[in-house]
């Protein structure tokens, strides 16, 4: 039997289930001595380190409510503390402690006393880099 990896680990819980697709991003931040030369411009950068996020939007696939809206609730509840990720990096994952600073949903229908949800998408946000020079 061949062994799958969890793509989109949250918090120790699984969500490849209810993924509906993911985009890996970066950024490059530096410190504020980055800055030009004054003979020819020649950029003289002063890096803090690379910060590589995610983008991904989940749906609510029918028979998953419940792990919908319980990313929903985790992911809309304030902390100081960050979420523990595990998300898709070249070919395998990335782990790191993230934040998630806003998100939204949109009512499809209200179906037997149960309101039914569209997709969802969260952007997530290193608190520290995930990668610099040397490490």
């Amino acid at each position: 039997m061949a062994n799958t990896m969890d793509w989109i680990v949250i918090n120790g819980v699984k969500y490849d289930k209810i993924t509906a697709e993911v985009e890996e991003n970066f950024n490059i931040l530096y410190t504020e001595n980055t800055q030009r030369t004054l003979d020819v411009g020649t950029m003289l950068l002063d890096t803090i380190g690379s910060f590589t996020g995610h983008k991904i939007t989940f749906f609510n696939r029918t028979g998953e409510d419940v792990l919908y809206n319980q990313l929903f609730d985790l992911l809309r509840t304030p902390t100081n503390e960050g979420i523990n990720v595990s998300f898709p990096d070249g070919n395998s994952t990335i782990s790191y402690l993230a934040y998630v600073s806003s998100g939204s949903r949109k009512l499809i229908t209200i179906k037997n006393d149960k309101p039914k949800w569209d997709k969802v998408t969260f952007n997530f946000i290193p608190i520290k880099a995930t990668q610099t020079i040397g490490g």
